[in-house]
């Protein structure tokens, strides 16, 4: 957040950055971890609504200064005239921009992600092409149906998912496992025989239960005689229950919500300007005197 607050500070002006640019980063920064160390979404929610209307209005305000520093380009300023009552329609723009986009951001609901590693059933001797192929065979192996239908045994999916997804009545396996084929996230551990198993779900503490009974329903699937195939896939780490919401993603919104507002309210703020300076040129219509009028 502290590098999307760096880059806000561009729409401040060079000199002004020079300045102020790092004492204002240093004194976001500390704000921001106090916030986030109490963890209270309607305080987070509060403190980057100010702050995006602040760095909004205060960065117009610096601008609008510089300019009527600049000996060129003296801009009569006042909030009657043209120019302030188009930009106070941008900054209405911007504003409700952003207070729409954390507003649907807080309301959807949120996803958690549980993650657990096992190592692959694969020989560590075998060539880099076998190997690349055998990894590849045993991530299939882990999002395999007969895995699957064991891990949702284990996690006892029938029971917990059938209100959820049924008005009445209970989820077959077929669909059990379909559902947790879109939950699930399989992929290699950074070039090792490790594979990390990703589990999604609006319950958190779910999330870890299912990820750890699929972790387990793969290793046990490896098990054979061990004098002729000694088990080499083991479960390396338990899926914990995730401590935030990894969808949505409140921070990237709001600065998107405060990019997208911060231009569409410019282009009102230009239109708006436009068209007053437009009217105001034209005056009240004039009629002819009497004096000039024929007789």
């Amino acid at each position: 957040m502290v590098r999307l607050f760096r880059v806000a500070l561009g729409s401040y002006p060079s000199a002004y950055r020079r300045r102020f640019a790092l004492e204002m980063e240093q004194v976001f920064r500390e704000q921001w971890k106090a916030v986030q160390s109490r963890g209270r979404a309607l305080e987070i929610l509060v403190f980057l609504l100010w702050t995006a209307g602040d760095l909004l209005l205060s960065s117009l305000r610096e601008r609008l200064a510089t300019l009527s520093k600049h000996p060129t380009m003296k801009i009569p300023f006042s909030l009657s005239s043209p120019l302030g009552w188009s930009l106070a329609g941008g900054a209405v723009v911007a504003m409700a921009i952003l207070t729409l986009v954390t507003s649907v951001t807080l309301a959807l609901p949120k996803t958690y992600m549980s993650s657990t590693k096992v190592t692959l059933n694969v020989s560590e001797g075998a060539p880099q092409a076998t190997d690349h192929w055998a990894i590849e065979t045993e991530l299939e192996v882990i999002q395999s149906s007969e895995v699957l239908r064991q891990a949702a045994l284990r996690a006892h999916l029938a029971e917990l998912w059938s209100p959820i997804y049924l008005p009445q009545g209970t989820l077959q396996p077929v669909e059990i496992v379909s559902i947790l084929r879109d939950k699930l996230e399989v992929r290699q551990f950074r070039m090792t025989r490790l594979a990390e198993i990703r589990v999604y779900d609006r319950d958190r503490q779910l999330a870890a239960d299912v990820a750890n009974a699929i972790a387990g329903s793969y290793v046990d699937s490896q098990l054979g005689n061990p004098e002729t195939s000694p088990q080499r896939a083991m479960l390396v780490d338990v899926a914990d229950p995730g401590l935030k919401p990894i969808r949505p993603n409140l921070p990237l919104n709001v600065f998107l919500g405060l990019v997208v507002g911060g231009m569409l309210g410019l282009g009102t703020a230009g239109v708006l300007w436009w068209t007053l300076r437009k009217f105001s040129k034209k005056g009240p219509p004039t009629t002819p005197s009497a004096a000039a009028s024929p007789v």
